[in-house]
């Protein structure tokens, strides 16, 4: 986990209009082509045995099938730190992420977990990296494999053995001949529990990040670069390097061009490091700060850790809020920590609650009175998923809107952010906090609202329905689309609620879902699944012909035909069809949001 904060990462604050107003953006016609990244990956590194080429560019991951066609991803990650979870429990552990909307699975290797002692490697139970990728390929989940050596997770000296740290003449983190072999001697064993599940060799792992934080270091250039150069000669070969830098100053631009570097980013909702209730500047907007491209999470709060002077109040729906806040502002997947809470594992040549022996983060004098001082076994993190496999609320709402990122994820890999400039103080009342999405080329987008407030005490509502709402979103060459229709009447913003709104969207051949006011979920065996989110629900097809039958009020208004009247339920409350194809519309009630699950098969 890292904490270092800098002020372009993270949430940013959604554009802001006072109760009652008209919210207006203006979107452009032509979107920028995507850019490759600034090196090549191997591709014969990048390719499966089946010929899928998994890569990246500027608007995200890809992959490409080996007809050449390509499939944009809009991923959800999640980390689960195997050794903190017995290995009886990986399977329903890894079943669990899957079924709530994860595709990937973030995993850290700790060093002081499977070498306490120089040159005594332990790679059995829960410390069984090899089982656990045969666990994750047997599952069908994708491999974001982070073996450090350093690695932070709250744990001592980040992860590194405390024979590392406490052998005479040890300079520190960074590339220094006596770390460096020792560091060798870790990942070589580290490697052998990997090979054969690289995904050029039908494996499951797709990405190896390096190291951790650039942080605590003189020369993060020079070590990095070694460290990278040191994996490949050992044998190392995902399909892309990554790391976990949370600037975009020279030195880490320098760090990338060096060493074929895709960077990854990050938020947090709360922060641990600061007594009180304290939100994070990662809910703010800031139009100044330079963005990482693509934006690709790998460590987004989905819990946060206590201390033992610093137990925060968590406020589930702050979570999904947020993330939806980030993906709004622009991001490209999402990658949570921690997804699953965990507890470290006894030490085996020590007692585990030894303060002077734990493997849990402690203050820098060593004691347990400071705010970074740790639970000596417990790892819980409110993570959506605890230490013994038990999903809390915020994993249900999570996959709730994982469902609709999974659905819509070819679109919102190439739809790009559209905000107000103007940011806003969190706590300020009572604006609409919202932005869009849109895309130029497919001429399709996402309002995504957010009437929340982080930066407030939970103790209540955070904030008041909001009436008289409308949503206009103008081209620059004047093409129009509006939520609702002018002919509608305006909406009211339900309290502490969070969601999107699909526009123009392409739903059949040469049929488009003009606008709804309800959540588009998915579409499974002809049937276009809808959530209510507490707005009178509309749905607006174009064109209007499509509409072959409805137990709504349907209105035609300039070709469109416009839905009203529509009662959330379980029945189809609409039925489109144009040129052969034909979907059926059901629009599920609020009361089952936390409800809804999508199986295999």
């Amino acid at each position: 986990m890292s904490t270092m904060r800098l002020p372009w990462v993270g949430v940013l604050l959604l554009a802001n209009t006072a109760a009652g107003e008209l919210c207006k953006l203006e979107l452009l016609d032509s979107d920028p082509d995507p850019e490759p990244l600034p090196y090549t990956p191997r591709k014969e590194h990048a390719t499966a045995p089946d010929g899928r080429l998994f890569t990246a560019d500027s608007w995200g991951y890809t992959l490409f099938g080996k007809d050449g066609t390509q499939k944009r991803m809009f991923p959800s990650l999640g980390e689960f730190t195997p050794s903190r979870v017995p290995e009886a429990a990986w399977r329903d552990t890894l079943l669990k992420m899957k079924a709530g909307g994860l595709s990937t699975v973030q995993s850290y290797v700790v060093w002081s977990h499977v070498e306490e002692r120089k040159g005594e490697f332990h790679f059995e139970g829960r410390r069984n990296l090899r089982r656990f990728l045969e666990v994750a390929n047997e599952t069908g989940m994708l491999v974001h494999l982070r073996p450090g050596p350093f690695i932070h997770a709250e744990l001592r000296n980040g992860g590194l053995p405390w024979w590392v740290v406490e052998e005479k003449g040890f300079d520190g983190r960074g590339n220094f001949p006596r770390f460096m072999r020792h560091v060798e001697a870790y990942l070589t064993e580290v490697q052998a529990q990997i090979d054969g599940f690289y995904w050029n060799q039908g494996g499951p792992v797709v990405k190896v990040q390096v190291d951790d934080d650039d942080i605590y270091l003189s020369d993060d250039v020079g070590y990095f670069t070694a460290l990278k150069d040191m994996m490949v000669r050992i044998g190392y070969s995902p399909a892309l390097f990554t790391i976990a830098g949370w600037g975009e100053d020279a030195r880490q631009i320098e760090i990338n061009a060096k060493n074929s570097y895709v960077k990854t980013c990050e938020g947090y909702p709360w922060a641990f490091w600061d007594s009180g209730y304290v939100s994070t500047s990662d809910w703010l907007y800031d139009p100044e700060s330079p963005w990482v491209t693509p934006q690709l999470a790998v460590e987004v709060g989905s819990g946060m850790i206590w201390t033992y002077p610093n137990r925060k109040f968590r406020n589930n729906t702050a979570l999904p809020a947020a993330h939806l806040a980030m993906i709004a502002s622009g991001y490209e997947s999402m990658g949570y920590y921690m997804y699953v809470g965990g507890n470290n594992p006894a030490l085996l040549h020590a007692d585990s609650l030894d303060p002077m022996q734990t493997i849990q983060e402690r203050g820098d004098d060593g004691s347990y009175i400071g705010l970074w001082c740790m639970q000596a076994a417990s790892y819980d993190f409110y993570a959506p998923l605890s230490p013994f496999g038990r999903p809390k609320q915020h994993y249900h709402e999570m996959r709730r809107m994982h469902i609709s990122y999974t659905f819509l994820s070819a679109e919102l890999n190439t739809m790009r952010p559209y905000a107000q400039d103007a940011p806003t103080a969190a706590g300020s009342a009572p604006p609409v906090w919202w932005r869009a999405r849109y895309s130029a080329g497919s001429k399709s987008g996402v309002v995504v609202v957010i009437n929340y407030d982080q930066a407030a005490e939970p103790a209540s509502p955070t904030r008041a329905a909001i009436p008289h709402v409308r949503f206009n979103l103008t081209t620059a060459s004047g093409t129009s689309y509006n939520i609702p229709s002018a002919k509608s009447r305006a909406l009211t913003i339900p309290a502490d609620t969070y969601f999107l709104l699909p526009f123009n969207l392409e739903v059949l051949p040469s049929v488009r879902l003009a606008y709804s006011t309800a959540q588009l979920l998915t579409a499974v065996s002809g049937v276009h699944v809808f959530l209510s989110v507490g707005l009178a629900v509309e749905l607006a097809v174009t064109p209007a012909s499509a509409v072959q039958s409805t137990s709504g009020k349907a209105a035609v208004e300039g070709g469109t035909a416009v839905i009203r009247g529509i009662e959330p339920g379980y029945d189809v409350v609409a039925t489109l069809g144009q040129n052969g194809g034909a979907t059926k519309v059901v629009v599920l009630p609020a009361a089952v949001k936390n409800s809804i699950w999508t199986c295999e098969g």
